[in-house]
């Protein structure tokens, strides 16, 4: 029997199917799409900290990548070593919560279709990373080489 797929690649493949018609859409289901990517990593490598992943705030999702991630119980790792997401990758995810935030709170603008799109490129490195991490070795393959490269 197969394995569904994670709920965060699906989530993904909507907000990249909606960057043209419904940016703002797009930018709120991708940071979505990133936020539940996190959080079933967590539960997937810290199984006793399955339940407070899914049901509680989490701290500032920059936090987690930079300061949580790399203590995990990864898998699969770089040189012997887990790792954050890389800088190109951590500067495009802190742009994509700035304008969601901006977005879903204030009522701005969506971005413009470039910044969106390099913000659901940065998602897309993360949720690879994070099935790589998570036991899924060919998941590297999907990760960009831009990001691959600054891992190693």
């Amino acid at each position: 029997m197969g394995q569904d797929e994670p709920i965060y690649h699906v989530l993904f493949r909507e907000a990249w199917e909606q960057r043209s018609s419904s940016p703002g859409s797009a930018l709120v289901i991708g940071m979505s799409a990133l936020e539940v990517g996190v959080k079933s990593l967590i539960a997937t490598l810290v199984p006793d900290a399955r339940w407070l992943a899914m049901h509680l705030p989490a701290p500032p999702l920059i936090q987690i990548l930079v300061d949580y991630v790399p203590t995990l119980p990864a898998q699969h790792a770089f040189s012997g070593k887990v790792k954050p997401p890389p800088p190109a990758v951590l500067d495009a995810i802190r742009k994509g919560v700035t304008l969601r935030n901006d977005l879903a709170h204030r009522g701005e603008r969506p971005p413009d279709f470039d910044t969106l799109e390099s913000i659901l490129l940065a998602i897309k490195d993360c949720l690879w990373l994070f099935d790589y991490y998570g036991g899924y070795a060919w998941a590297a393959e999907f990760i960009s080489r831009e990001s691959l490269e600054a891992m190693m």
